[in-house]
């Protein structure tokens, strides 16, 4: 429904800027890879694997039965400090700012599960070269964006195919984000099959991708929640500012590699491949 909204007000897609890495699409058409000029082709490869562990879903009670949210230290997160939106009246400048980009931006979501089909969604991380953005949806704890105002805001947007999206291991978040009535459409940029087409000797995980090819040591998903087991938390548990930091680092992650992976695609003539097939 929301797809064929977008496509009964589309206007045009913007154009892209000289150092685009995405080319923004023609009205309807899929994103199609661009090589910025002067960037080196390097060495390629990324991992499987999701960011959440599998638990059931939390069953939520009414306010007075929920417990107080988890605290965790963590290390400082790579990258710029991440914005936390969860005053809905941001939402409609932040969206006219997502849509306008024509390399497009990350979608990373964080959720109880690691089925995308049994998990809830707790929150959203954006990046798109600059500060990360979190959006806080269901943790226990608050404060959270209304759901209704959150969907809203981000369902045309979400199903508007002219807008590139980016993300790593992005078939579990469009998944996770469909079940919570969110289609996903544009996808641009995979990450994870990007790396498994350039190297796929190697692991293809989020951690694995940071270290190799960016030196950073990025913040484990066990740091948050703990080891499998029973004693393990799930990500709604924890309190807002902690997830967002994980979330950000993630997606602000994703955003580097795609800048790093997709020039490399298209020296390797890898892209039609990338585009088409995988």
């Amino acid at each position: 429904r929301y797809a064929a909204e977008a496509v009964a007000k589309a206007g045009g897609a913007p154009a892209a800027s000289p150092e685009s890495t995405l080319a923004a699409p023609e009205f309807g058409a899929e994103p199609v890879l661009q090589a910025p000029s002067g960037m080196p082709a390097g060495e390629g490869q990324l991992g499987f694997g999701f960011d959440a562990v599998h638990v059931a879903p939390a069953q939520r009670g009414p306010a007075s039965t929920v417990a107080a949210a988890v605290t965790v230290e963590l290390k400082p997160a790579y990258g710029p400090p991440v914005r936390i939106v969860s005053d809905a009246s941001e939402l409609p400048a932040l969206v006219a700012r997502l849509a306008a980009l024509p390399s497009g931006f990350v979608i990373d979501t964080e959720t109880t599960s690691e089925d995308p089909l049994k998990a809830r969604l707790v929150g959203v991380g954006l990046s798109w070269g600059e500060a990360p953005v979190y959006l806080p949806i269901a943790h226990d704890d608050g404060p959270n964006l209304p759901a209704d105002a959150f969907e809203t805001a981000f369902a045309p947007l979400l199903a508007d195919p002219r807008v590139p999206k980016i993300g790593q291991h992005f078939k579990y978040d469009q998944l996770v984000l469909r079940g919570a009535g969110l289609p996903v459409s544009g996808l641009a940029c995979d990450t994870m099959i990007a790396s498994y087409l350039l190297d796929p000797e190697t692991p293809h995980n989020l951690d694995f991708l940071a270290r190799t090819h960016l030196g950073v040591e990025k913040i484990p998903t066990s740091a948050l929640i703990g080891k499998r087991g029973k004693e393990q938390t799930t990500m709604n548990q924890l309190r807002v500012a902690t997830v967002a930091a994980y979330c950000g680092e993630d997606a602000h992650v994703t955003w580097l590699l795609a800048e790093r992976f997709l020039p490399q695609l298209v020296a390797q003539g890898l892209a039609p491949l990338f585009r088409d097939a995988e």
